[in-house]
């Protein structure tokens, strides 16, 4: 099993096949420079590369990061001139609308929207219905599953970098930019099959509306009355109501929860 500490890296390696064309804009390429000092990346921290590129914006010379770019706080050295190519390869203006990516060693799968969706069709992107069916079956380790801002309808930025590379796939991490939420796949069949046990029209909201009506004996709530298996069981629906949870209740009612998938790799 290859082992990976930097999600860029495999990105680099995995999307981009080691070879990534270069990125260029109608003021030109990047900016490269020797990394005579054996600097930081600015973006990962990793220091083990021969030459980089400009980081922060500058008037004369194409960098890495835009004038209006204001994640400075998610850098891991924010202070330093220079970005690594793996990073290079990751912090690219195409891959700022994703509302995520889901990769292993084997594939890279870029999560779409509506707001993307002429992107592409071929079998690397993958759309928000797709989601539930690789939380219930992640991929082979090493993989990771990082979601942008915008898959919570907040407006896309650079992501790839806060990932988590995971190594199990019952107990693993996702990112929703820079927040960490680990991941039960255990609780996520068990939410799923429940849900298909018991059909309804559940959301995202359907656990937490059942709950706080159930704390406060309003068992006539219209919703509760939609959902009795639900509402029946405190147990599981206190399970469902757990910070983590519920933001990976979010992301199984994305496109509607289907657990279809793509090509099985």
């Amino acid at each position: 099993m290859q082992q990976y500490q930097y999600p860029t890296e495999m990105f680099f390696d995995v999307h981009h096949k080691s070879n990534p064309q270069s990125h260029i804009i109608k003021k030109g390429a990047r900016q490269q420079y020797n990394n005579d000092n054996n600097d930081a990346c600015a973006i990962c921290g990793r220091n083990d590369f021969k030459v980089g590129y400009l980081t922060h914006f500058n008037r004369k010379y194409v960098s890495v990061l835009s004038e209006s770019y204001g994640e400075h706080s998610s850098l891991a050295h924010p202070e330093n001139r220079l970005t690594c190519p793996y990073c290079e390869s990751a912090i690219r203006d195409e891959f700022v609308s994703l509302n995520g990516i889901i990769m292993n060693t084997e594939f890279a799968k870029l999560i779409i929207g509506k707001q993307n969706s002429k992107l592409g069709t071929n079998n690397s992107y993958i759309t928000a219905r797709d989601i539930a069916g690789y939380l219930a079956e992640p991929p082979s380790p090493p993989f990771l599953m990082a979601f942008n801002k915008n898959a919570s309808g907040n407006k896309g930025t650079h992501f790839l970098h806060k990932a988590v590379i995971n190594y199990s796939r019952d107990n693993y991490i996702i990112t929703m930019y820079d927040e960490q939420i680990h991941v039960s796949r255990d609780f996520v069949k068990r939410y799923l099959d429940f849900i298909a046990k018991n059909p309804g029209k559940y959301n995202r909201f359907t656990p937490q509306n059942i709950y706080k009506s159930v704390l406060a004996a309003n068992m006539e709530n219209k919703t509760v009355k939609s959902f009795p298996a639900l509402a029946a069981d405190m147990g599981f629906l206190t399970e469902c109501c757990t910070s983590n949870n519920l933001k990976i209740i979010y992301l199984l009612h994305q496109g509607k929860g289907e657990s279809k998938k793509t090509k099985k790799e």
